[in-house]
């Protein structure tokens, strides 16, 4: 993983106002939807769980 793809993630929240917008532009920079969940104690809130398969990085050593 690379800064470029920490910078995209960084922006996600602020940048969108529903799941729907979430889910999509997350689609298109190529992460993978896992699972959603709401917790729920005194407070409810929404997780998202994505997935990426990165190419492993070339080792000249192995």
């Amino acid at each position: 993983m690379d800064s470029t793809f920490v910078n995209q993630l960084k922006n996600v929240p602020s940048r969108f106002k529903t799941r729907v917008e979430i889910l999509n532009y997350m689609s298109s920079i190529g992460w993978t939807f896992i699972s959603g969940a709401i917790f729920s104690d005194t407070f409810a809130y929404n997780v998202l769980f994505f997935k990426k398969s990165f190419p492993k990085k070339e080792n000249s050593d192995h």
